[in-house]
């Protein structure tokens, strides 16, 4: 008999766990990605009912390392490769280089080559690949210290 009341209890416990469970979960959605896996941008045209709660859509930002493809002064853009995890292979992305860009390891665009390695922040607006911050790789150069005799 005791048993049966300790079954019961648990499958009642259960059952109300499992109706509880979406109305107390307040996850965001997924962002909404395009075909080749980046930020889609957010159209103008989006319905009002899919802006949280009166609050703007921010663009998201990402974050990826990888290497220099090229750099374009005349067009203020530059081409970066990085591997992405997700889908298991290399991907290249253009991006816009602005006046808000901000630079770490560089002064500005001229400063980055072709083979340079960075970590690159950007946003998308506007169907662009807006760069935020481009933390370039340098080798930092050792002060050689000439080993002092022994005496």
């Amino acid at each position: 008999m005791q048993k049966q009341k300790l079954v019961k209890s648990v499958v009642t416990f259960l059952v109300v766990g499992l109706f509880t469970i979406p109305v107390f979960s307040s996850e965001d959605p997924a962002p909404t990605t395009s075909k080749t896996g980046e930020l889609a941008p957010v159209s103008a045209d989006e319905p009002v009912s899919a802006v949280k709660e009166g609050a703007l859509r921010q663009p998201q930002m990402l974050s990826f390392y990888g290497e220099i493809q090229s750099a374009d002064v005349s067009l203020s853009s530059l081409t970066f490769q990085y591997y992405d995890y997700e889908n298991d292979e290399d991907k290249i992305v253009e991006l816009t280089v602005n006046s808000d860009t901000n630079f770490e390891n560089a002064t500005s665009l001229d400063d980055i080559k072709k083979g340079d390695w960075a970590e690159i922040d950007y946003t998308v607006r506007d169907g662009k690949n807006i760069a935020t911050l481009i933390v370039v790789d340098r080798d930092e150069e050792l002060d050689v210290v000439a080993p002092n005799s022994i005496e």
